[in-house]
């Protein structure tokens, strides 16, 4: 059995705790707790293992999704797109339990401006090989699914803002879905010896390609508005993702507009942060 610290959400988040036989069944004899690399509280946890031959990432939901995520994960694992993509190890019997490789690197928000272009362009490589993987993922996620969860993300002061852009959206169903990450952005990538690897794919499905692209784009747009990157960087690294992508999707601005009204949203209902709502939707508005 694991030893869990005191303090782990595996122990303190009611909505994990009660599921946390199932991860101590995915974890060798010796196995020890390095550190906890996210946790979304009801939600889910993901923490950094060390076995005796190893670190891997065993991830903990409160709900029975990680079966899922480990069979899309396993899907994956049998493509081109493999090398880019953490290796899925196993499932819990309950579910609520995954294990899979660690994949070490700098997170690319933690990158200096050089490397970060030269990582937003290799991130645009990894998401054209992706898209071109051939992997038949078991669900799927289009438009109605992306208008359905924009608007129950917003929030009070976001509400009249996203409605709109909800009304005004011309998307029709897409004639192509491809194997997506589905939350692309810089955060969910990391960089080792100029080489760029995904992590967090709890939500990969078949999608419109749009949604990925437009995903990265809008999250380049809020670190300039935030004063995370210069606008020169943002530029920059805006042209070598897209020319490293290649063919950019017809529907892209579109898509754009969702990503960015999805980010307005969540600055107020999980970040709180009036000040990001502000700059976000004031961008949105001139998009």
């Amino acid at each position: 059995m694991l030893h869990w610290p005191a303090e782990h959400p595996a122990c303190t988040d009611p909505a994990l705790a009660q599921w946390r036989p199932g991860a101590d069944e995915l974890c060798p004899d010796g196995s020890t707790v390095v550190e906890v690399l996210r946790h979304l509280p009801g939600r889910r946890v993901a923490t950094l293992i060390r076995t005796r031959e190893r670190l891997i990432v065993l991830k903990l939901f409160a709900s029975p999704r990680g079966r899922g995520n480990h069979r899309r994960l396993c899907t994956l694992a049998s493509t081109t797109a493999a090398p880019r993509l953490p290796t899925p190890i196993a499932a819990s019997r309950d579910g609520h339990s995954t294990t899979l490789t660690f994949q070490p690197g700098t997170p690319m928000p933690q990158l200096p401006d050089d490397d970060f272009v030269a990582g937003s362009a290799d991130a645009g490589d990894a998401l054209r090989q992706l898209h071109a993987s051939g992997a038949i993922l078991d669900r799927a996620w289009t438009v109605h699914d992306e208008l359905r969860q924009l608007a129950e993300t917003a929030g009070t002061t976001t509400r009249q803002t996203i409605d709109r852009v909800i009304m005004s959206c011309r998307l029709g169903p897409s004639d192509q879905l491809v194997p997506s990450h589905r939350d692309y952005y810089a955060a969910q990538i990391v960089r080792r010896h100029d080489c760029t690897r995904l992590i967090d794919l709890d939500d990969a499905a078949m999608a419109p390609p749009a949604l990925d692209v437009a995903n990265f784009v809008a999250h380049l747009d809020k670190d300039q508005v935030d004063g995370s990157r210069r606008a020169s960087i943002v530029a920059a690294a805006r042209r070598a993702f897209l020319d490293a992508y290649g063919r950019q999707p017809d529907d892209l601005r579109s898509w754009h507009r969702l990503s960015l009204a999805r980010l307005v949203a969540l600055a107020e209902t999980r970040h709180h942060d009036p000040g990001a709502v502000h700059r976000l939707t004031d961008l949105l508005e001139h998009t």
